[in-house]
């Protein structure tokens, strides 16, 4: 056991030096503190008056990583984006350069590369979501909004890193079937408008909440934080959800509890089945 943890972790070192020695992976980590500053300090500086400010509520830090970072603009850009940057080479590109061969002459074998390369991915997830609720923090005091509800902390830290891997999660199943690493960016984001496009389609023809809108890959994790930390505000009560529908709109109220359940089931799910699947193609996987 002690021999299979120390490869393990040999593994996810060498993925880790690899992973912070590409340039895009530091140019993503700037990204994102911009993106976090820029929701949380410039936009409620530059378009509220201090009156308005005041008004954001001392759980501001939570809804600028809810509902601004990973559902505004683009549900999920920034998620894929993180996600993509970490993981849309770390299989593919290996084989296809030949770049795996040390490790694979190593007594090692692929289920203890596919582990250790997971294991790292959580870790550099864990780095970015630092960042994330770190710029979060500092916003909120910046904007005359002082953080609050401090002790949800902890789970809105998870639920961030449960946004980043799982999208890290679908790289890894598409690098382990896609030789060409921009190839696989590109099914990534062509993933995501499609599911997107299920998920507002649900939305329209069911005109009003429907479990399964939280089944859809993607969308689910990237509307992962708001529902932790909205179930998190009020655990015994009740949520609105507005559905449009052929030009009308209904608001409904809907169990946190409810939400919240189905939330994480599909989420735990699908990350079951990506890493699963994940891990057959990459043992099918010879170099090239």
């Amino acid at each position: 056991m002690s021999n299979t943890m120390s490869r393990l972790f040999a593994v996810a070192r060498y993925e880790f030096i690899w992973d912070f020695r590409k340039y895009r992976t530091i140019v993503m980590l700037f990204v994102l503190l911009l993106a976090t500053a820029g929701y949380g300090i410039l936009q409620p500086i530059l378009l509220l008056t201090p009156a308005q400010r005041l008004a954001l509520g001392n759980n501001w830090w939570m809804k600028v990583i809810g509902q601004y970072l990973f559902t505004r603009v683009v549900i999920g850009l920034l998620p894929l984006m993180v996600g993509g940057t970490l993981a849309t080479d770390s299989i593919s590109q290996e084989f296809d350069k030949g770049w795996i061969v040390p490790l694979l002459s190593q007594p090692i074998s692929k289920a203890e590369i596919y582990a250790g390369k997971v294991f790292e991915k959580v870790i550099m997830c864990c780095i970015f979501s630092l960042v994330v609720i770190t710029v979060s923090l500092v916003a909120s005091y910046v904007v005359d909004s002082p953080a609050s509800y401090l002790n949800l902390l902890p789970y809105i830290f998870l639920s961030v890193v449960v946004t980043f891997f799982g999208f890290a999660a679908i790289a890894l199943l598409l690098s382990s079937l896609i030789k060409n690493s921009s190839v696989v960016f590109g099914s990534m984001l062509g993933l995501l408008v499609l599911l997107i496009i299920v998920y507002f389609a649900v939305v329209f023809y069911s005109n009003g909440y429907n479990p399964w809108m939280n089944a859809v890959p993607m969308i689910n994790e990237s509307m992962f934080p708001s529902v932790i930390g909205q179930y998190m505000l009020n655990p015994n009560g009740n949520l609105p959800f507005d559905a449009s529908s052929f030009g009308v709109t209904k608001t409904e109220s809907i169990s946190a509890l409810s939400i919240f359940s189905s939330s994480i089931i599909s989420v735990l799910v699908e990350l079951g089945l990506v890493l699963s699947v994940g891990f057959y193609f990459f043992r099918k996987r010879e170099v090239v």
